[in-house]
């Protein structure tokens, strides 16, 4: 019988923000407010964990998150990416003996994430079937008018013609929210990129996608976060 199955990828070498993935967030370790997201979706058979972090594991354990395994060393660096990682835990757990679950991959930082974007996202990759669908938004300012500065800090356009057209005739470009992924079994173990031309996105509003890289970043999303709830 095919399963759903949500994985929570979080390693422990946070180099920027030391232990970011289970630092207070407003009182609350980060990944805990991530933890109750998922489960308040009610649509996953099975919740785990790829960790390689003692810290980490205590806390999924504390909320009831499988820890099927610890992940390898070699797979929690900084360059690690989260393909590789997906690999590795869709290889390990496979529950049921069936080649054909679906997995979701969720960082643990993605505090806002709503379990209506996991119910809807899913609905809408169970309907489509493509190789991944994933959360995006788009860019809030018009990229094609940006521009490079050199280390004297002299600028050079990205592309001057850009500057003398108007907003709305410019193409929206989209990115990456960081924040969910969904795929097949199948395309977690052979597919070689997740952003593909087959690829979908699950388009969520701009106000609900921030980095959290550093400090300042932590603050303004707790603002952010407090503003929204």
């Amino acid at each position: 019988m095919k399963k759903k199955i949500a994985v929570i990828i979080a390693r422990g070498g946070s180099k920027r923000i030391p232990k970011k993935n289970i630092k207070k967030f407003l009182g609350k370790p980060i990944i805990e407010i991530v933890i109750k997201t998922i489960k308040s979706s009610k649509i996953f058979d099975d919740i785990i964990i790829s960790t390689d972090d003692s810290s980490i594991a205590k806390i999924a354990e504390k909320n009831k998150i499988k820890i099927p395994f610890i992940r390898p060393k070699n797979l929690a660096s900084d360059y690690t990416d989260s393909l590789s990682v997906m690999k590795h835990a869709v290889s390990t757990f496979s529950p049921g003996n069936s080649n054909n679950n679906i997995y979701c991959c969720i960082y643990p930082t993605s505090v806002f994430m709503t379990k209506k974007d996991l119910i809807s996202s899913y609905r809408e990759f169970n309907k489509s079937k493509p190789p991944f669908l994933f959360a995006a938004t788009s860019f809030e300012y018009p990229y094609q008018r940006g521009f490079f500065l050199s280390k004297k800090n002299n600028l050079k356009l990205l592309n001057k013609s850009n500057y003398f057209k108007r907003t709305q005739d410019l193409k929206i470009l989209y990115h990456d929210a960081g924040q969910f992924y969904w795929g097949s079994q199948k395309s977690w173990v052979n597919e070689k990129m997740i952003f593909g031309k087959k690829s979908k996105a699950f388009l969520i509003s701009s106000h609900r996608v921030t980095d959290i890289d550093t400090l300042n970043d932590w603050q303004r999303a707790e603002k952010l976060f407090k503003s929204l709830h």
